[in-house]
């Protein structure tokens, strides 16, 4: 009859195997606040596989995604997962066109953020104006996330990843 004796134990036991994955669990969100004319347009995935927050404004869309804490950081899979997706989705939308994939210096990356695993991007002119496509990874301890950007009729390649930047820097990694 001891589980009648310590039942209240046992209840905080219950809750504690309750809570620990939300408090566990990792999470980017943009701080709307921070970045004028961004909204948030929806959620996608599920929890036991990936979580996408999708926001847009301005013609420009960015993403962040958070995967399972089951899924390792693997800078090296990433870099090349998140070329392979720009490449595909500027191909799709320029036949004639073969996109080179540009990494961001090393050295540069803290100093537009501190937590910046990697950022790589390409662009591409269409009439008069540049597109750009992007990608980042941003990580505090076992905390991590991939960034998607796409900027359209920009008239700099700056001018987009100025705005890439600065998304970036508005992205708050909760645990």
């Amino acid at each position: 009859m001891s589980i009648f004796k310590h039942w209240l134990a046992g209840l905080l036991v219950f809750y504690w195997c309750l809570i620990c994955p939300m408090v566990f669990a990792c999470e980017a969100v943009l701080r709307l606040n921070d970045v004028a004319g961004f909204v948030e347009r929806g959620v996608l995935g599920s929890k036991g596989t990936y979580v996408q927050r999708v926001y847009s404004g301005h013609k420009m869309s960015y993403s962040t995604l958070i995967f399972s804490a089951e899924t390792p950081f693997n800078k090296k899979n990433l870099i090349q997962q998140t070329a392979k997706n720009m490449l595909t989705m500027v191909s799709n939308t320029r036949k004639d066109f073969e996109p080179q994939v540009q990494m961001l210096n090393k050295a540069l990356l803290p100093q537009l953020d501190g937590r910046l695993a990697f950022l790589s991007y390409l662009d591409y002119e269409t009439g008069s104006s540049i597109n750009v496509e992007a990608s980042a990874a941003i990580r505090v301890d076992t905390c991590w996330s991939v960034l998607r950007f796409s900027a359209l009729k920009k008239k700099t390649k700056d001018e987009a990843l100025n705005q890439f930047a600065n998304l970036i820097r508005a992205t708050q990694l909760l645990k």
